[in-house]
């Protein structure tokens, strides 16, 4: 089955603890809460403006970063798979939306702070073993030029470059895909 319906998921409540960066941190990767809504539509804002300086300028930034509301990440947390990395306090530093609907990466952000470390890489192979439990094979994802290279090294394959129209500013971007084994 290369996709699921809506109808036919089942929200993971799936937890884990993993140990990254130098010194070791521990995170716990776990179901989003509503809760959560403020600091995940925080993380998204301040992922954009810090770590896609050099592929976007001021204003497309701007624009992208004010595209997230809380009513949007709402729907999010009530329609599609969302899981948040918390330090040991329980304090989300990133996410990951899979769309049910779609079975497709949707939105992955970390705060700068935690960026590099290998919690994106950790937030991403939970995703996917969720997806691949579900028997997708296919994962499908729209990249930003700055996630681009991170994703390739996931092995995500480059597809059409696009734009996207956020608040009037057109972003470019890249569709990529991956074919999942099966677990």
């Amino acid at each position: 089955m290369e996709n699921c319906c809506h109808k036919d998921f089942v929200r993971s409540s799936r937890t884990e603890t993993v140990r990254l960066g130098v010194p070791q941190q521990e995170f716990c990767l776990r179901p989003a809460r509503r809760a959560d809504l403020a600091t995940l539509v925080f993380i998204f804002a301040e992922s954009i403006m810090h770590l896609s300086v050099d592929h976007y300028g001021p204003s497309q930034r701007r624009a992208w970063g004010e595209a997230m509301s809380l009513a949007r990440m709402s729907e999010s947390l009530q329609r599609d798979a969302v899981w948040v990395a918390a330090e040991s306090h329980d304090r989300a530093v990133g996410f990951i939306c899979l769309s049910v609907e779609n079975m497709e990466i949707d939105l992955l952000y970390l705060l700068p702070s935690v960026a590099g470390i290998g919690l994106g890489k950790a937030l991403l192979r939970l995703a996917e073993e969720e997806a691949s439990l579900l028997g997708v094979t296919h994962l499908r994802l729209v990249s930003s030029l700055n996630a681009l290279a991170f994703y390739q090294s996931q092995g995500y394959l480059e597809g059409e470059h696009l734009s996207r129209r956020v608040s009037g500013m057109e972003l470019p971007c890249v569709q990529m895909h991956k074919t999942l084994s099966q677990v």
